[in-house]
């Protein structure tokens, strides 16, 4: 999958946010190949792109606290 430079960094950042607010070192690595799925859906729709961090952030807050 080729990722844009704006995407690597929008990856990169939720890295960081997933570090900051949640204890799961092991599953970071877990998390970045969800998203590098949700990041290929959205390449292909750009109309998500526009949301994408706001989806993103969700995703992430669901995902890691119904764990």
């Amino acid at each position: 999958m080729i990722l844009t430079l704006e995407a690597q960094e929008n990856i990169e950042d939720i890295e960081g946010y997933i570090n900051k607010h949640y204890s799961v070192p092991n599953t970071v690595q877990e998390f970045r190949n969800h998203l590098e799925r949700a990041v290929d859906v959205i390449s292909k729709n750009p109309k998500i792109g526009k949301l994408y961090d706001a989806v993103v952030r969700k995703w992430v807050q669901n995902y890691y606290q119904n764990r």
